[in-house]
């Protein structure tokens, strides 16, 4: 006996398949003929982040551009922010400074206090948008680099509000526009690039702090402007320039 569909349910297989057939890739399914499953709902899957870093899903597009990025990391090096990020793994670096983002007070008399031109790479992880007076940062980021040095960056693209105690408050949510606005205070924009990575989905399951695990090599590579699930930031100082 053939099943017994209602005809909203052909309907919508029908709508489905005729618009794959025709090639409509955003077209949208009938009116209140979407299935989210287990996403219908108004709390997250998960309150508390995954149990393993490595399993975080912003935490493969992090690894993935300091990967990329490494051969740009050189010199006297200066890291400020996640603390399971190793740059020391890199044989060429000479020297290297990893210090833990504190609150951006910290940040900030750490910054102020040092030397002109010292650093040859500073990488603020995940920082910028924990700190109130991000121009002060970019400021000292630019002063203490050497001539051709590089500031290496990386924010949340989408994100959400600290739940525990022990999560820093962030003050800031950045977009590739304000970032721009605010890198080029001080780095040429010549000489900065700004990339946005991830995607709708990806970031839907940020929100709901599923593990990468859940998601495909697909959906994980697929990269949509609109839906920036991490910004990263390269910006080299100019040479001559104090």
């Amino acid at each position: 006996m053939k099943p017994n569909f209602s005809f909203r349910q052909r309907w919508t297989s029908w709508h489905t398949y005729l618009a794959r057939r025709m090639g409509w890739r955003y077209l949208s399914p009938p009116l209140g003929q979407i299935d989210f499953g287990d996403l219908r709902r108004v709390e997250p899957l998960e309150w508390e982040p995954a149990r393993s870093d490595d399993q975080l899903v912003e935490r493969y597009y992090v690894e993935q551009f300091f990967r990329r990025e490494a051969p740009n990391v050189k010199g006297h090096v200066l890291h400020i922010g996640h603390e399971h990020y190793t740059p020391a793994t890199e044989s060429h670096l000479k020297m290297i400074t990893a210090l833990p983002f504190i609150d951006d007070a910290e940040l900030l008399k750490y910054l102020a206090i040092t030397e002109d031109n010292k650093y040859d790479t500073l990488i603020l992880e995940r920082v910028l948008h924990l700190v109130y007076d991000i121009d002060t940062v970019m400021h000292h980021a630019h002063r203490v680099l050497t001539a051709g040095g590089v500031l290496l960056a990386t924010v949340p693209g989408t994100c959400y509000a600290a739940r525990r105690a022990i999560e820093p408050l962030s003050y800031w949510r950045l977009t590739r526009v304000s970032l721009q606005k605010i890198v080029e205070e001080k780095f040429p924009s010549r000489r900065t690039k700004i990339e946005m990575w991830g995607n709708v989905i990806v970031a839907m399951a940020h929100l709901h702090r599923v593990e990468i695990q859940q998601l495909t090599q697909q959906e994980l590579d697929y990269r949509d402007e609109h839906y920036p699930l991490i910004l990263t930031l390269t910006a080299e100082k100019g040479v001559g320039l104090h």
